[in-house]
């Protein structure tokens, strides 16, 4: 029997060890059963008042009270009970005991009354001293705020009132009480160790308590200890500059300006730190990235934790307003300070936002960008243009938004430039372009504002720009409709010698640049003096439309044309350079435009870019295939530009009709061997020609019919040629299918992604949907450009038809 009870006690002494090493025992009783508990046991109550959502309360459930050593000091002292605020009874206890923060924990006598009060969590240690300050009824807050409204509370008892105020995490009274001592202490008294606590609290450097430090610092240094109170003047200034960073007042200047003050009058360990963080303060809330950066620099790797979290979330500034230099920076700090997060999620979290300005620098360094604002009227829409062979070409359109703002983000082809602006060529501008370019251009009513926001490049294009505007608008505004040459040749050459003053002042670190900067003046001013010479302006007195006589022509006008002028192709890097090229040539051969021989104007030219474009601009005038034809037979060695293509195929599709008779529209592809094959190979033989793709139903079923009629012309002198329009991804499909069909002959890929290519032979012959069969014949003259399909025995009777010719 004695071994059995021995065996229960050991038992239960291992229960309850088990039971204390689990943590804090909250019982799951109502608050009255909790007191009577209390009474029976010769204990306190603990009550946990939290909610469900709080963070903080489930830090303090999941791990304080969880704690062994949190649960044998507890367990032994109280009744421990725990009532969610927004549930059941614990709504009234919520009213009861005026509950407004979470967590908030109360210590209660059996009778019900609160004896000592605690607001927010903390670690167990310091934890375990609050509620230590509670169970001691001398130190708790009861106690110490009753002796203080009868006015018995000591001089002694002051710091432990006000630790017990900070228990319960009220601020307002501590700070009341804490000016009240300090209103009452003399001079001396104020500096005394026993005193510190007046200013060992949450202060602002505006306080009369902080002041006062700041004043008596040596005082303070002797009596409480130098590393004590510079820790306190750093944290007072620290916090108030962690307040202002995410303050949305506009008062942060003053404030600052006052700290500054004070900085001035002492010396303090960690100063130089509060001097880096006034000065990141100043840059941040002024939105100043190069300060930013600067200070973030100087500051080191010791940063705040607010200014840790600043790189990831407020920095939105710099990535919108910095230079690419600025936000590389940005993000190598950001780099530098990613194992600083406060936690590993946030140190994930950081480090995928550095990986995202990383890549968007990247895109930035690859894509160019042009925004601003618009308060014209009637401006609804902005346009970008690209140059292209003396060409304004569009690129993109961007709507006003309903606050005015508009933008592009576009990669450019090259570096050169682009125009940005309205429909008239009088509302646009140019810029200077490459990757990684960002410009700013306004649009307020009648002028164009390139602002401060643009490259070293654009800010010196922008000068001339300025300066070359009288002359445009008194070329292209209506508003000078009476400003004929008689007005504009004196005007002009006045002008002249405040252009070629700016041209010869020109200075730039790019020497590349200024060359095209200085050749622009001259292309300028050589493109306005042509523009006039042909303007149907009125004069102010006869109101009658008139133009000059080379008798009229001003001085400048013999040194615009000279045969080796144009000896490159500079001039299409301007937006106007194709409308130069014809105005020049025709000003060098002194006659109308229209009745100039092409030899003649090519005669002034000694690049083939530029005679390209000077035949180009005659054939998009051919009304007639044969004549287009004819001019690309004599003058083809001057294309050799994609663009050249490009624009060829669209004169050759504008003016070919396909009639029966009319000479076949050549085209050349690669064929399965990688080979290029034209259609103008084959003449002397007949030709059938398939245009398909793999993924059109209607074409694949007509493959047997099509192998089936090769065979039986096999031998004679006709040649099948298969054309796919499929797309580049599509090409091992292609040759898959031609392998599976048994598709023989001659096969071509246009590579359906490439448009020059496919478009050649699609808009040539007008097809409009696949598939599509035409007939040559051995002259390389078309049959048909629609004949009937190989499944219609109408196709074999047409070739054997023209085989007999």
């Amino acid at each position: 029997m004695k071994y059995r009870l021995i065996l229960w006690a050991a038992l239960l002494c291992g229960f309850l060890f088990r039971a204390n090493a689990q943590g804090v025992e909250f019982r799951d009783l109502t608050f009255r059963q909790a007191l009577e508990q209390a009474q029976k046991e010769g204990k306190l109550v603990f009550m946990d008042c939290y909610t469900s959502w709080c963070g903080p309360c489930k830090n303090m459930l999941n791990n304080v009270f969880t704690l062994s050593e949190a649960g044998e000091f507890m367990n032994a002292a109280f009744v421990c009970v725990k009532f969610d605020m927004e549930k059941g009874e614990g709504k009234e206890l919520r009213k009861q005991f005026q509950v407004r923060a979470y967590p908030t924990f109360f210590i209660i006598r059996p009778d019900g009354t609160v004896q000592h009060r605690l607001a927010g969590g903390s670690p167990w240690e310091r934890f375990r001293e609050r509620v230590e300050r509670g169970l001691n009824e001398k130190t708790s807050y009861h106690y110490l705020d009753a002796c203080y409204q009868k006015g018995k509370l000591s001089p002694k008892q002051y710091p432990q009132y006000v630790q017990a105020l900070k228990d319960a995490s009220d601020g307002k009274r501590v700070e009341g009480i804490c000016l009240e001592v300090f209103g009452k202490l003399n001079n001396k008294a104020r500096c005394r160790k026993e005193n510190w606590f007046l200013f060992d609290q949450e202060m602002k450097p505006t306080d009369i308590r902080f002041e006062y430090l700041v004043d008596h610092k040596d005082d303070f240094d002797r009596n409480v200890g130098k590393g004590i109170v510079d820790g306190k003047i750093s944290s007072v200034y620290s916090e108030e500059l962690t307040r202002l960073n995410s303050s949305k007042e506009n008062e942060w200047p003053a404030r600052i300006g006052e700290i500054a003050v004070q900085l001035g009058k002492i010396d303090f360990e960690g100063k130089q730190k509060i001097e880096n963080l006034v000065n990141y303060e100043v840059a941040y809330l002024s939105k100043d990235v190069e300060g930013v950066l600067k200070s973030l620099e100087e500051y080191g790797s010791d940063l705040p934790q607010y200014v840790v979290m600043d790189l990831v979330f407020q920095y939105g500034f710099i990535l919108r307003e910095g230079t690419n230099e600025q936000i590389a920076r940005y993000i190598r700090l950001g780099r530098q300070n990613e194992s600083r997060a406060l936690s590993p999620q946030m140190v994930q979290l950081m480090r995928e936002y550095m990986d995202r300005y990383e890549s968007e620098l990247n895109d930035r360094l690859t894509y160019a960008g042009i925004r601003g604002k618009v308060t014209r009227g009637r401006m609804d829409e902005v346009y970008l243009y690209k140059v292209e062979d003396g060409k304004e070409c569009l690129i993109a359109t961007s709507k006003v938004s309903r606050d005015g703002w508009y933008g592009f983000t576009f990669q450019p082809e090259r570096k050169g430039f682009y125009t940005v602006g309205g429909k008239e060529s009088l509302d646009r501008i140019r810029l200077y372009m490459q990757p990684g370019d960002r410009g700013e251009v306004n649009f307020p009513e009648d002028t164009i504002v390139i602002t401060a926001r643009n490259t070293p490049e654009n800010l010196l294009l922008a000068s001339w720009e300025s300066l070359m505007i009288p002359v445009r608008e008194r070329t292209d505004n209506l508003k000078y409709a009476l400003f004929d040459y008689r007005d504009f040749f004196p005007y002009f050459m006045d002008f002249l010698p405040r252009a070629r003053e700016f041209q010869e002042k020109i200075t730039f670190r790019d020497e590349e640049f200024r060359r095209l900067v200085r050749q622009t003046i001259d292309f300028d001013l050589d493109y306005y003096a042509f523009r006039i010479l042909n303007a149907l302006k009125a004069g102010k007195e006869t109101h009658k439309p008139s133009r000059p006589t080379p008798a009229d022509y001003p001085v400048y006008y013999k040194t615009i044309v000279a045969k080796n002028k144009l000896s490159d192709a500079s001039i299409l890097e301007q937006p106007y350079g194709y409308d130069y090229l014809q105005r020049y040539t025709t000003f060098a051969c002194g006659g109308d435009k229209a009745s100039i021989p092409l030899e003649e104007r090519l005669t002034w030219l000694s690049c083939n870019l530029l005679k390209a474009e000077i035949v180009l601009w005659r054939m998009e005038n051919c009304r007639k295939y044969e004549d287009y034809m004819k001019m690309l037979n004599t003058y083809g060695d001057y294309f050799t530009t994609s663009n050249h293509q490009k624009r060829l195929d669209a004169v050759s599709a504008k003016l070919y009709k396909g009639i029966t008779g009319e000479k076949a529209s050549d085209f050349t592809y690669p064929d399965n061997k990688g080979k290029m094959v034209s259609l103008s190979d084959f003449r002397g033989k007949v030709v059938v020609v398939d245009v398909w793709a793999t993924w059109c139903g209607p074409c694949r079923a007509e493959i047997p019919y099509l192998v089936k009629l090769e065979k039986e012309m096999e031998g004679k002198d006709v040649v099948f040629i298969g054309v796919s329009v499929d797309e580049q991804k599509d090409h091992k499909k292609w040759l898959e299918v031609l392998e599976k069909e048994g598709l023989e002959g001659v096969q071509l890929f246009t590579n359906g992604r490439d448009k020059n290519g496919r478009d050649k032979i699609m808009k040539d012959y007008k097809i409009k949907g696949i598939p599509r069969f035409m007939v040559f014949d051995k002259k390389g003259n078309v049959v048909t450009i629609n004949s009937p399909r190989p499944s219609n025995p109408e196709l074999r009777k047409l070739l054997e038809r023209e085989l007999r010719k």
